[in-house]
């Protein structure tokens, strides 16, 4: 059910698997890997961001999650 959301500021989830307790997530590819490594990964991985773009960043996950727990019709 989830899979079939769809928003520019969520990465497309595939599917899914839950066997015995093994849990697994389907992502589309991340060309740059995730956004948290590049925020707080080891030095070599982060991103040297300005504010702006910091700000940019901040209100499209606020936007990702309105659309989650707001706007969306599932």
């Amino acid at each position: 059910m989830i899979s079939a959301l769809q928003h520019p500021n969520l990465v497309k989830l595939y599917g899914c698997c839950i066997e015995g307790n093994q849990l697994l997530l389907v992502y589309e590819y991340m060309k740059n890997n995730s956004l948290a490594r590049a925020l707080f990964g080891k030095p070599e991985q982060k991103l040297n961001l300005d504010w702006s773009t910091r700000m940019k960043i901040c209100v499209g996950i606020a936007r990702g999650l309105a659309y989650l727990h707001e706007e969306s019709r599932l």
